[in-house]
């Protein structure tokens, strides 16, 4: 018995309506999904330094966490379930380990306004970092970038557009849909990282566990292979997401300290 006509046409018209519906549903939620702000872990106090856009009205905070006379400032882009609060113990290691260290919260976390989005999080990571050298008395090419996991995507983005002293990716993705897909299949992409680390413009550092099971460990793999200009890669084996600095210490402080030490050099030669 052949099939009726329009059986055929529903066939025919049932994978048009499914990627219909992905792309509405990615429209309706993947920004949530994206930036899945906790609850506010602090409150304003005076060591909490404020930002603000003069184009949104909105108001973004800062952690400066001083090391006098250390030669770099890490400028740290966190988590996409953090705040200021909760990843504080992260930067005070990073201060112990010789760095001053700024972060921030994006729109919407912690006691910062407005909403997170690729966008907003890209102009006010470049506004802060155009505010470094007046604001905290640090060169650019003093300046290491650092993202954890969606942190990767501003701080990449800004390494592909200016010339920092270096980049870190910590567990971070290739993109945002290709963490859920083999290929994206949309017509758009958030934190396009894969992009982005093929215009680098400062040496590059990878670090990613295993064993994660959030953000396959085969995005810093990629990323490293696709990276331009001097580039590292350090693999902690079993690693996990957020257990890196915890649990693998020595082998990440070492990481660190190998590409402090090969930015130096090459700052020195130049």
């Amino acid at each position: 018995m052949m099939p009726s006509a329009g059986f055929i046409k529903l066939i025919l018209i049932l994978p048009g309506l499914s990627y219909l519906v992905l792309i509405l549903y990615a429209l309706v939620f993947a920004n949530r999904m994206v930036f899945p702000a906790p609850l506010p872990g602090y409150s304003d106090s005076p060591d909490i330094i404020k930002l603000g856009a003069a184009d949104s009205g909105d108001i973004v905070s800062l952690l400066y966490l001083e090391n006098p006379g250390s030669p770099y400032l890490m400028y740290y882009h966190h988590g996409n379930g953090e705040d200021l609060q909760s990843c504080l113990p992260r930067l005070e290691a990073l201060k112990d380990a010789g760095y001053s260290v700024l972060a921030w919260d994006y729109p919407g976390y912690g006691t910062s306004t407005g909403k997170p989005t690729e966008k907003t999080v890209q102009e006010f990571a470049l506004q802060i970092w155009e505010a470094i050298p007046e604001r905290f008395g640090y060169a650019h090419d003093k300046v290491i970038l650092y993202g954890r996991s969606v942190g990767g995507g501003p701080a990449l983005w800004l390494a592909s557009q200016h010339k920092a002293a270096g980049v870190i990716a910590e567990s971070t993705f290739t993109s945002i849909f290709r963490v859920g897909l083999p290929v994206n299949i949309l017509p758009w992409d958030i934190f396009n990282n894969l992009k982005y680390v093929q215009s680098l413009k400062c040496p590059s550092l990878f670090i990613h566990g295993t064993n994660d099971k959030i953000v396959p460990f085969a995005h810093s793999v990629e990323l490293h292979e696709k990276a331009a200009g001097p580039k590292f890669f350090t693999w902690i084996n079993d690693g996990q997401h957020s257990d890196i600095i915890e649990t693998y210490s020595d082998t990440y402080y070492t990481s660190l300290n190998r590409f402090r030490d090969f930015i130096s050099q090459i700052q020195g030669s130049s």
